[in-house]
């Protein structure tokens, strides 16, 4: 989950610094901060606000050799892929490790808050309205770097139908295969250093089929082959995984947790009124507001609110239970393969 990683002297800059207090807004929020080193439990707690803050609970030192060996091992930040790195490093460095790996890496001399508190302007859409695009649409949340991301909708293919003579979908009718190729396209960095992690979390059309929820001619297979198939057009140099997950209606423990249609990237989340197949070349088909929020939204002005980070936190959670629980029913496609269970998942924000 999101953890912020510093050195000790950074740390002490946080506290003291008022133009950096968002930071330390941020730490109280997560209730903990790892740092490279121990605290001295001697100090003065009048003077010390280090010593203060380790007693608040909120210093964690577990993983002070790890924060150390980051320059000379950059890639192991994916390890902590909602990490939030703060590093005594040169900005060259930082920049690099977060355009290789898609974490945010900053060096501590060179720090800004602000992608993470972007206040969230909605998209309205109105049906038939058109020169919209999901890339638009995300567009001004770029600053954020990535390397996994959920698309989550139970009706995505809701409107989906196959050309059984030609062995393809219907081109007249596959809205929710272009949206998710247009989700794809506006959410995958164009460089990275390692595998992109996509989830898509859906309804199980065989299931549904079976018991007679569904008339559509879709399936399970099909789905997942299409999906498979849109990674030929991406354009992009590095690997790209794509887990497909199948959910059956009938278990309601499963299903509930992709009722509400949204997009979780490791640092933010997309939220939908009605559907996430919301656009057919640049008109909307709906009604709705579509949002981005970022993990700590406005926390620079208003600590007190709940923040995208905590609803984040909390809907990884359930899933990753849910998915690691004895025997759940839901489905799994790895890269357009079907799987037995889900003891290979790899997915960075669902496998802990």
């Amino acid at each position: 989950m999101t953890s912020i990683f510093t050195t000790k002297n950074n740390l002490e800059t946080i506290c003291l610094d008022k133009q950096k207090q968002a930071w330390l807004n941020m730490i109280i929020k997560l209730q903990e901060v790892y740092i490279n080193d121990t605290i001295d439990e001697n100090a003065d707690p009048d003077n010390d606000v280090l010593l203060n803050l380790d007693q608040m609970g909120y210093i964690n030192t577990k993983e002070a050799n790890y924060i150390n060996s980051i320059s000379s091992n950059p890639g192991s930040v994916l390890q902590h892929p909602n990490g939030i790195f703060l590093l005594d490093i040169s900005s060259n460095e930082a920049n690099d490790i977060q355009r290789n790996f898609g974490v945010l890496c900053q060096s501590i001399t060179n720090m800004d808050y602000t992608p993470l508190t972007q206040i969230n302007k909605p998209t309205e859409l109105t049906f038939g309205v058109h020169n919209l695009s999901w890339n638009g649409i995300i567009s001004r949340y770029k600053k954020l770097p990535s390397n996994s991301a959920l698309i989550v909708d139970a009706h995505m293919f809701e409107n989906d139908r196959f050309d059984e003579k030609n062995n393809c979908f219907d081109s007249n009718h596959q809205d929710g295969l272009n949206n998710i190729d247009e989700l794809l396209q506006a959410i995958l960095p164009n460089t990275f250093n390692d595998a992109y992690h996509i989830g898509i979390l859906l309804t199980d059309m065989d299931k549904a089929k079976l018991h007679l929820r569904s008339r559509s001619n879709l399936t399970n297979d099909r789905i997942a082959k299409a999906i498979h198939k849109l990674k030929r057009g991406l354009n992009r140099n590095y690997v790209i995984d794509i887990e497909v997950i199948f959910f059956d209606a009938d278990d309601k423990n499963g299903y509930t947790l992709i009722h509400n249609r949204k997009i979780i990237s490791n640092y933010f989340i997309i939220t939908a009124d009605y559907k996430l197949a919301a656009l057919k070349k640049g008109r909307s088909l709906c009604d709705q507001s579509i949002v981005v929020w970022s993990l700590f939204e406005n926390i620079d002005n208003d600590i007190d609110s709940d923040k995208k980070e905590k609803r984040i936190r909390i809907d990884l959670k359930k899933l990753q239970v849910y998915l690691k629980g004895v025997n759940p029913s839901a489905l799994l496609y790895q890269n357009n393969r079907k799987l037995p269970d889900f003891s290979t998942l790899r997915h960075r924000l669902l496998n802990k």
